[in-house]
Order: C-alpha cells, then sequence, then structure tokens
C-alpha cells in the first residue's frame, strides 16, 4: 500500500514538474519572441485602462500572437506586473513597430511617449480660422 501510495505521487510530482517546466519555457519564449506586428501602427491606452484591459485590446487588434489557451494574455500581464510596469502604464495612443518585444512594448507604454501631431497656426489668422483648422484636423479631438 505505501509502495503503491508513493509511487503514486512520484508520477503526480513527475507531470506537475513537467507541465511547470512547459509553461515556464512558453513564457521565455512568449517574452523573447517580437510580438506579431507586420506594419507600422498605432495602438491607445484609454485613460483608466488597466495591464488586463491592456492585454485584452492587444489581442483583440491582433498585436499579440494569440493561441487556443489564451496564455499570451496571462503571460502579458504577468510579466508587466512583475516587471513592475502595470501600475505605470500611461493613456495615449503610441507608436508601434515591427520587431518590438514585450518588454520594448512596456517600455513604451510607460514613459509616455505617444504619438505627437502637429497643427501650424499662422500668424495673423483670426480666433476664427484657427479654431476651424482646429476642428478640421482628424488628429485632433476636443476633450
Amino acid at each position: 500500500m505505501k509502495k503503491a501510495l508513493l509511487i503514486g505521487f512520484g508520477l503526480v510530482l513527475i507531470v506537475v514538474v513537467a507541465l511547470a517546466f512547459y509553461g515556464y519555457e512558453r513564457y521565455q519564449q512568449f517574452v523573447t519572441t517580437p510580438l506579431p506586428i507586420t506594419q507600422p501602427t498605432t495602438f491607445t491606452i484609454k485613460s483608466g485602462s488597466g495591464v488586463k484591459r491592456v492585454a485584452q485590446d492587444l489581442m483583440d487588434q491582433g498585436l499579440l500572437p494569440g493561441d487556443a489557451f489564451d496564455t499570451s494574455i496571462v503571460f502579458f500581464e504577468a510579466y508587466a506586473r512583475t516587471h513592475h510596469y502595470a501600475e505605470k502604464l500611461k493613456a495615449g495612443e503610441y507608436a508601434l513597430n515591427q520587431g518590438m518585444t514585450v518588454d520594448q512594448l512596456l517600455k513604451r507604454f510607460t514613459s509616455g511617449q505617444s504619438v505627437q501631431y502637429q497643427l501650424s497656426i499662422i500668424e495673423g489668422k483670426s480666433f476664427k480660422d484657427i479654431v476651424k483648422a482646429i476642428r478640421a484636423n482628424a488628429d485632433l479631438k476636443q476633450t
């Protein structure tokens, strides 16, 4: 009886260790592999969004690798929390480039280096013309 119990415990222990090793390898692969960004794009973090919402939005836009178990969201959140990025996310619109890793992405999201748009106000224009130019610019939104 004791021998069977020890064998059963040993088998369970082997399975648990194997699964932990497999999970760790998948996590390391996720962290080191460039994200599936095929062309320069922008991503917006809305004010008040947490790391879980950001991960889900990235997944919805195809910017995180997808799999049958949705481990990318879990891995993204785990990496952000363990590396202290989760509490530093800043709202804004960010430029994303091909070849970026999770770490580079999170550094950008916490740096506040959001996309900047330009609007030239020409000297001598009336206030009415300036307001019209601002409203005509699709990149600018009144908040």
